[in-house]
């Protein structure tokens, strides 16, 4: 989960937001994103006046949840965004990258409501 009173700006060489890249076999049975202890745990993203900037050359999404957040841009110019979980936003979202992949170097499949 990630939330924000108002705006945050991150730059960086290498980002990782949300849990980290599995390797592959490594996921649970139940692929649950959540967890408390063994209990799946689940809640929704939230849409507020938060919007989160990050810039940085390699972007790895983990499962994530965004809170209080309607904006919210990933910049990876010249570089890359992998992604492995679910990323789950209740505002807008902008992916900009060389290229979008997913942990097993698939496209990065992503949709929003």
């Amino acid at each position: 989960m990630f939330c924000l009173p108002i705006h945050g700006q991150f730059k960086c060489a290498l980002c990782h937001a949300g849990n980290g890249i599995s390797s592959p076999g490594t996921r649970s049975a139940t692929g649950r994103s959540f967890s408390i202890g063994i209990q799946p745990f689940y809640f929704s993203p939230t849409f507020g006046p938060g919007k989160l900037t990050v810039n940085a050359k390699l972007i790895d999404l983990g499962n994530l949840s965004l809170q209080n957040i309607g904006k919210a841009n990933f910049n990876a110019v010249g570089g890359d965004i992998r992604g492995d979980g679910t990323f789950d936003v209740a505002g807008g979202i902008t992916l900009n990258s060389g290229t979008d992949l997913s942990a097993d170097g698939g496209p990065l499949h992503h949709c929003g409501l």
